[in-house]
């Protein structure tokens, strides 16, 4: 009898071990199928650090050279230096200059670089370290400018001139017979371009022009040597052009105080000389206040208290006067 009993509670105990057991299979969670959700939302292993191999191939006083390795599925990559400045390459590209029109560099300055390959959602596929470059300081002026004319006629003349240098900057110092143009009160100007008028016919006028690689108002900078005098003649007045401009339309003036003025119009047209270089007249109750040319506007003009009549004529190279175009104004 003892024996029995002792039987059946083993086999009981027994029994009740593997239904837990049983039991705790059940509740363990089930591996996940290669291709669930869960599986998905995993981001990829970004490739290690410096794979790009980003890497200084040259440099000059205003520029640097890059180089890197293609990381597949890069849509761009972005160059970043230790201004938090940035350019952005396309994915396609594996090399580039940092030079003006990006963010610019200066001469003698050190700067620190790094990269990074993004995809098309912009995630980041691989950075790499840090590289660094020292620039040269600039010794080397621009070369020395030439001139070209891109149009003339009797009256006028339109020079083009222009130079070459490694600096993002150039400035100009332009002559016209000894005499330096200006620029916002600057003998050193921007432009690369400008129309001379009020000049007479057939006659012949001389230009020289010196380049520096830095800003109009910056005293320092290399200079180049001052270009060979550069001569351009008028054309000759044949009295051919007898057709005088369009009148000048829809004059309007406006009042802003101390009896002075402003005065606009509609541009006029001409059968020989450009819009650019029509000269217009401003008349205030018959006494000529100001001259404007190749614009639709004079800053200012004075009247008289009460009552005044506003006459703008326009005037082309052969000197052909246009019918005027008149507005009233009451200045108090």
């Amino acid at each position: 009898m003892f024996t029995l009993r002792k039987s059946i509670s083993y086999y009981a105990l027994a029994g009740s071990i593997l239904l837990a057991a049983a039991g705790c299979q059940n509740e363990a969670p089930s591996p996940t199928a290669p291709d669930s959700a869960a599986l998905a939302k995993k981001p990829p292993n970004p490739p290690p650090a410096g794979s790009l191999n980003f890497r200084v191939t040259g440099n000059t006083s205003w520029s640097v050279s890059f180089a890197w390795n293609a990381i597949t599925g890069t849509a761009s990559y972005r160059l970043r230096d230790n201004w938090g400045r940035e350019i952005s390459v396309p994915g396609t590209q594996t090399s580039v200059t940092w030079k003006y029109p990006h963010p610019p560099l200066q001469a003698g300055a050190t700067y620190s670089f790094s990269a990074k390959a993004l995809n098309a959602t912009g995630a980041t596929l691989a950075s790499s370290g840090t590289v660094s470059v020292s620039l040269p300081l600039d010794n080397t002026p621009p070369t020395v400018p030439t001139f070209s004319v891109t149009a003339k006629g009797t009256g006028y003349i339109t020079l083009a001139w222009s130079s070459t240098d490694d600096s993002p900057f150039i400035s100009y110092k332009v002559t016209k017979d000894g005499a330096p143009i200006t620029g916002s009160g600057f003998t050193w100007v921007s432009e690369t371009s400008r129309t001379f008028t009020l000049l007479q016919p057939g006659t012949t006028y001389t230009f020289t022009a010196q380049a520096k690689d830095s800003y109009v108002n910056v005293s320092t900078g290399n200079v180049s040597a001052v270009s060979a005098p550069f001569t351009v003649t008028t054309l000759v007045n044949d009295g051919s052009d007898v057709t005088a401009p369009t009148q000048p339309s829809s004059v309007q003036a406006f009042g802003y105080g101390d009896l002075e003025m402003q005065v606009w119009w509609g541009a006029s047209t001409d059968n020989v000389t450009p819009q650019n270089v029509i000269v217009y007249e401003i008349y205030v109750n018959g006494v000529h206040e100001n001259t404007a040319i190749g614009t639709n506007m004079t800053p200012s003009a004075y009247g008289v208290p009460g009552e005044n009549v506003v006459t703008v004529i326009a005037i082309d190279e052969a000197g052909n006067r246009s019918t005027a175009g008149t507005t009233s104004i009451f200045l108090p």
